[in-house]
């Protein structure tokens, strides 16, 4: 009689079937069912699938049916369906095939991890140290080879079908031919006796069962859990204490596993470790797991199951006695990188220790509920299982810190799951390192089934779907120690967990080859500006990637390589003239210098820029490819060489895409500013932006604001209701640190920022000969940077000016993490008030909702993405704007500098000189640099070199008011239109004449600190401003303002006249400005007004119209949906205009006939109102094209129809 664990009802199951199984032919139902249960897609209908395996261990013969063909299968299938099928005692259970796989004598085997049970892939990882353990090596290389070479054999027809439910279906033909052919010429190729010795014992069950013996054949039953049984058996044959020492060695073989990469005596990682008192070691003192130093404390790793009673707590308070004196010394015991002597630390009393607890726990046979405690706040305390997934999965030793910190100020009172803590870690992790992402405490948290299973399956399908599983290459024995990102075109970034700057760009090639290319801060210790290198290494992976992408097809030929690694290193020659092997830089080459080594299945390519200038120019100036595929050459030709078939592919390969448009692009600009390429840059995780989030969250919960969805005025309302009170809280954030530091550091971002924006917008539409495609990409690629850096340079000078109007002393200096912080928390401010300012004017732009957690969100209505890409690109393309008037400006120009003198008591050319002396003049010998950008001088030291520079063109008195003037004064930073308000008024840009962007300048204890780019931006900020007719602001600007207008109007009237004169070189026949219907017949009605410009094209019987506008350029939300609503709903422009359109529409014949035209019938009107800029209506829908005039030009001349 079939004995079972886990399913009391399997019997009446089993007894159903058999009245079914008995029937067919003994060998025919053994395959049948084995193709049944082997199904991924029937994974979830667990007890079924063993039911069926119980049927062949109890089969008697009554019949002689055959199942031979796969409609025999589906009359069998049709039959036990309704046995079969899911009940309500079924769960789903997450379906994989092979895609997990685990590491045993440095081969990667195929696992299951979809068994039934939770935290399989973690008890995986203790069975090698258990077979180690009781000396059965052998036996689980036996297990691992079956169960990963049955994988192999049946992955392409084992598919899944993409469904997320349990259910029970019919498998695929081709899945049932295979097993048809394993039976027949694979499954012998095991050591099924072997096999079945190690699985079956006298308490065997059916759970438990993988192998049935009939007619003294021994045959398989497919059953996902053979290595989880195996190591339910194997544990069984070990006391307590063996496996107390089998979860400390695996945990201390994982942790050297993650760290093998991380050599250094800087390795955060102590395993394992005990307090050496005085730095001297004492055989008294305990061995703790290991010890993981994070940048804001450290975790001290203990399995419990060491301790007696009450004797952990005293362990503990042993380790606090050293640590509340300020001697808490420790070290690695075990010397695992041979040098000399054991690494360190010391753990000060300022820093905190978080205590991670475990049991040895490694079983998933067995039940481990948890059930977290209400009430105190305990240390974590976990099973060895979890540890597995901890350090498996943490992004670094901070991760680990942090999610135990969050576990004792936990925001819900307990928890209920039987997939251990490793579920919640997943939950916490995933939903941005919270759990309750709102103010609501949760009562009790449900943390899933399968939760811990689920995320190893998709992190092996996601991140590790390309993985050089097959190689044994040391770079990758180890797929848990690199954060792996997807990138765009089959290309993966990996960035080493564990130790400082080693990673690459990773992408395959067929026949299971791939290319790493590899960058290592390690070779830049001697060089001085990195930040040139950085653009050296971003073009040649450019060229790199675009080849081998040209290229791959080469290597599914049987002549090219296979089962190979090509791993790419870039050097900087300071660094390769002492590698080692340096002849290779004296090799003739025109471009690159390289070498090559063969190790292992895989190529190691070091290469050296030989002449950059000539990259460049050379690229620069090419029609095609040739150039950027002589690189490639260049750099793969020691390989060549070495490899004459794969040469003859590749050059084959180049001479056929050689004339194509070349996939590579280089552009040269100058900045009128000093800059150092070695840059200041933050870039906050999400998990900030989460924290930022919960703490809205707890101002909506305590100021009691309701949930629901808020739209327009009311919007605006709640988002100012809940400002001040998230203001507060921000600043709290930032008046703990030393202001004049953050500023330093801030500054310094702001400036990378703002030369990320004006290179990116010299760099559009910069490229030439480009291949179309790659033309598209590269524009959209510098749009979504620029894009980013003007959302981020926004988080800046906000941060920067609460900081500044803040101008707390504080000796806590900002960390990375804290200004990561800082920004998101920013972030978060900017999107509120922008969307306050969108609500304000419009009910269909933007809203928020205030979930019943208290969590905001703020969100968009929607918008085509297409159609959203379409407006950055006409933005881009069209940003001209008008078509200049020499004479026009001129005139202008010299009327501003009279009223900017009455306005501003200065002279336009002395500002426009001081902000030139600080972008590019300033003398070094007087400044200190105290950023990558940013410089600290004395302020008479710097008015002296001024005026020394001037050579007496301005007054010591005008310069000291010009100084004065661009220094900021902190207290007028939320001071709008002369009213002061709580915040910072960051959209009334014409009314808030206090900003950091327009006085840039910050005065510490006599001297300035300052950034050359935030000086030359404001120059041109003033300057351009003036030309595109707005001013940075109006307050006290009154003349200025008045002339700047009166300019504008006189380009509205110009415009006119040029589009009429496109229309004229385009040969359209009737062309007028101004034009009148009335003037032309007085039938037509006065109040029309007139057509600013009125086309006739006779031939294709069109009547073109253009409504002409000059208005504003605007830079905040406020101001774009201010003029918005003044020009549609309270000027009504777009409607004055469709009244005419609309009367033409009727009246073309008549109009035509009017004009004297022979033919004056079937005429259609094409209507255009044509701008200065791009500008989509946000307001209304109208009828009709808004077009920026260069558009129009291009529309006229046909390139656009």
């Amino acid at each position: 009689m079939i004995r079972t664990e886990t399913f009391p009802t399997i019997r009446t199951k089993i007894d159903r079937l058999l009245m079914v199984t008995n029937e067919y032919k003994y060998f025919d139902l053994m395959k049948a069912i084995y193709c049944i249960n082997l199904c991924i897609n029937n994974r979830s209908v667990l007890e079924s699938c063993l039911a069926l395996n119980a049927c062949l261990i109890e089969y008697e013969e009554k019949g002689s049916q055959r199942i031979e063909t796969f409609a025999e299968f589906k009359n069998f299938f049709d039959k036990i369906y309704n046995v079969m099928k899911p009940g309500i005692a079924d769960d789903y259970t997450v379906e994989d095939f092979g895609e997990v796989r685990i590491r045993y004598n440095d081969k990667f085997y195929h696992v299951i991890i979809g068994t039934g049970h939770n935290n399989v892939f973690a008890c995986l990882n203790f069975l090698p140290t258990l077979a180690r353990k009781i000396s059965h090596e052998q036996e689980l290389n036996l297990a691992l080879e079956y169960v990963s070479g049955i994988i192999d054999y049946f992955i392409e027809e084992n598919k899944n079908d993409g469904i997320v439910e349990k259910r029970f279906v019919l498998p695929p033909e081709e899945l049932f031919y295979r097993v048809q052919r394993f039976f027949k010429e694979e499954y012998k190729k095991y050591n099924i006796l072997k096999l079945d010795s190690l699985m079956r014992n006298d308490k065997t069950t059916i759970e438990k069962s993988h192998f049935v013996c009939r007619e003294d054949n021994i045959y398989p039953l497919y059953n996902v859990s053979l290595l989880i049984d195996l190591y339910d058996i194997w544990e069984n044959e070990i006391d307590f204490i063996e496996q107390i020492s089998v979860a400390n060695i695996g945990i201390i073989d994982r942790i050297y596993s993650l760290f093998e990469t991380d050599r250094s005596r800087g390795c955060l990682m102590f395993a394992p470790a005990m307090i050496f008192p005085n730095q001297k070691y004492d055989s008294t003192q305990k061995t703790y797991t290991f010890i993981a130093k994070a940048s804001h404390g450290v975790v001290v790793a203990i399995n419990a199951d060491e301790y007696e009673a009450g004797q952990l707590e005293k362990e503990i308070e042993h380790i606090e006695e050293y640590h509340k004196s300020g001697t808490l010394q420790i070290a690695e015991t075990y010397n695992r990188f041979e040098k000399n002597g054991l690494r360190g630390l010391h753990i000060p009393a300022d820093v905190p220790i978080e205590y991670l607890i475990y049991d040895s726990f490694m079983n998933p046979n067995q039940m481990h509920m948890s059930l977290g405690e209400t009430g105190k706040k305990e240390r974590k305390t976990c099973t060895a299982l979890d540890v597995i997934y901890y350090l498996n999965f943490m992004d670094d030793t901070d991760e680990l810190f942090e999610y135990l910190s969050y576990s004792k100020e936990r925001d819900y009172e307990s928890s209920f799951g039987f997939g251990s803590d490793a579920a919640l870690y997943f939950t916490w992790r995933n939903q941005g390192r919270y759990i309750a992402k709102g103010a609501i405490v949760f009562n009790m948290l449900d943390v899933g089934y399968d939760t811990e299973n689920e995320a190893v399956v998709d992190y092996f399908k996601e991140e590790l779907k390309d993985y050089p599983f097959h190689m044994k290459d040391y770079l990758f024995q180890e797929p848990f120690s690199w954060k792996i990102e997807k990138r765009d075109f089959g290309l993966y970034e990996y960035t080493a967990k564990h130790g400082m700057g080693f990673g690459g760009i990773y992408f395959t090639l067929p026949q299971n080859n791939y290319v790493f290319l590899t960058n290592n801060v390690e070779f830049y210790k001697d060089v001085k500006d990195f930040g040139e290198y950085r653009q050296w290494i971003q073009l040649l992976e450019e060229i790199i990637t675009e080849g081998f992408a040209s290229i791959k097809c080469i290597f599914e030929d049987d002549s090219a390589i296979c089962n190979t690694g090509i791993q790419m290193a870039f050097m900087p020659i300071e660094y390769a003239i002492h590698a080692g092997h340096e002849s290779f830089l004296h090799e003739d080459r025109m471009y690159v210098y390289s070498d090559a080594q063969y190790h292992n299945h895989k190529w190691i390519i070091r290469y050296v820029v030989k002449d950059i200038k000539r990259i460049f120019e050379d690229i620069q100036a090419a029609k095609d490819r040739n150039i950027e595929l002589n690189i490639l050459k260049e750099i793969l030709l020691p390989l060549l060489v070495r490899m004459p078939a794969l040469n003859e592919l590749f050059e084959t390969k180049k001479q056929l895409i050689s004339l194509d448009k070349k996939k590579v692009g280089v552009f040269s600009a100058s900045v009128e500013y000093k800059w150092d390429n070695n840059v200041q840059n933050f870039s906050p995780e999400d998990y900030y932006y989460y924290e930022v989030r919960k703490r809205i969250a707890n101002v909506c919960y305590g100021n009691m604001i309701k949930s629901g969805i808020y739209r327009g005025q009311e919007a605006n309302q709640i988002i100012r209701s809940m400002q001040k009170a998230i203001i507060e809280d921000f600043e709290s954030e930032v008046s703990k640190y030393s202001w004049s530091e953050l500023h330093c550091s801030l500054l310094d971002y702001h400036s990378t920022l703002l030369h990320d924006i004006n290179i990116n917008w010299k760099r559009y539409g910069s490229y030439f000969d480009l291949d179309e495609k790659k033309d598209k990409e590269v524009r959209d690629r510098i749009i979504d940077q620029r894009e980013k850096a003007k959302h981020d340079d926004r988080n800046a000078l906000y941060l920067i000016e609460t900081n500044l109007y803040l101008h707390r002393e504080s000796e806590t200096l900002a960390t990375r993490d804290d200004i990561d912080l800082l920004l998101a928390y920013a972030n978060w401010l900017v999107v509120l008030n922008d969307v306050a300012d969108m609500c304000y004017f419009a009910d269909n732009e933007a809203y928020i909702e205030i979930t019943d957690e208290y969590v905001v969100d703020t969100l968009s209505d929607d918008q085509d993405a297409e159609e959203l890409n379409g407006l950055h690109h006409r933005v881009y393309s069209y940003s001209e704007g008008l078509k200049r008037n020499h004479e026009t400006d001129s005139k202008y120009l010299e009327k501003v500098k009279t009223t900017f003198k009455e306005d501003m008591g200065f002279t336009f050319q002395d500002f426009l000189d001081i902000l030139s002396y600080f972008s590019y003049s300033f003398s070094e010998e007087i400044v200190k640099k105290v950023g990558n950008n940013v410089f600290r001088a004395p302020m008479e030291e710097l008015l002296s070199d001024f005026l020394v520079q001037m050579n007496g063109v301005i007054t010591e008195e005008d310069a000291t008011n010009l100084f004065n003037y661009l220094v900021v004064t902190f207290q007028n930073l939320k001071t709008a239109n002369g009213k002061a308000d709580f915040y910072l008024p960051i959209g009334k840009r014409r009314t808030r004449d206090t900003r950091f962007e327009l006085m840039p300048l910050v005065s510490i204890n006599g001297d300035i600190i300052f950034s050359p780019i935030t000086m030359d931006h404001l120059k041109k900020d003033w300057f351009n401003g003036i030309m595109d007719f707005v001013l940075p602001y109006e307050v006290g600007m009154k003349k200025t303002k008045q002339l700047i207008l009166e300019w504008k109007n006189s380009y509205e009237k110009q415009i006119v006249y040029d589009i009429a004169n496109s229309f004229r070189k385009n040969k359209f026949d009737i062309v007028k400005t101004n034009f009148e219907l009335m003037k032309l017949n007085k039938s037509h009605p006065q109040w029309l007004g007139d057509y600013d410009v009125f086309a006739v094209d006779i031939k294709n019987k069109s009547i073109w119209i253009v409504e002409c506008k000059v208005i504003e350029k605007v830079a905040t939300f406020y101001d774009m949906y201010r003029q918005q609503n003044r020009f549609f709903n309270e000027h009504k422009e777009d409607e004055k205009f469709q009244r005419r359109i609309d009367y033409l529409s009727v009246n073309a014949d008549q109009v035509i006939r009017q004009l004297g035209c022979t033919e004056y019938t079937g005429y259609k009107v094409i209507p255009y109102m044509c701008m200065n800029k791009v500008l989509v209506s946000r307001y209304k829908k109208v009828a009709f094209p808004i077009v920026a005039f260069p558009e129009l030009v291009e529309i006229i001349s046909g390139d656009t129809i």
